[in-house]
């Protein structure tokens, strides 16, 4: 005769599968980029810029579609802290993650300057 699963049981195994529907839908949108093939678009962050400032700033540029998914992949692969204010270069073609991934490096746009032999600075 096959054991019977006991009510806790069923609901426990339902709230890990509602759980875990959310925390997949998260996953994908963290890995996935937009559109692939897009131009790049270079943004500037600020020192005081908040989260929801740079989330809407990328959103304006069309990196991202959806600001707040943006913010909750930051806060649980707790890249936040990590921002560095600079000059980057990113695409909708980049994940949401590798969008992190720049925006945490510090490696800013060069730009080039000539000084001309003789000239003072």
């Amino acid at each position: 005769m096959p054991k019977r699963v006991s009510k806790t049981s069923r609901f426990f195994i339902v709230l890990c599968l509602l759980l875990a529907l959310p925390l997949a839908w998260l996953g994908a949108f963290a890995v996935s980029p937009l559109k692939p093939g897009a131009a790049h678009e270079v943004i500037e962050i600020h020192r005081a810029d908040s989260h929801l400032a740079i989330a809407r700033m990328l959103l304006s540029k069309g990196v991202i579609d959806n600001p707040s998914m943006f913010n909750w992949v930051g806060r649980i692969a707790r890249r936040w802290k990590h921002v560095k204010a600079g000059e980057y270069q990113v695409s909708a073609a980049m994940s949401p993650l590798q969008i992190f991934s720049t925006i945490t490096s510090g490696i800013s746009l060069a730009h080039p300057l000539t000084v001309r032999e003789g000239e003072n600075m």
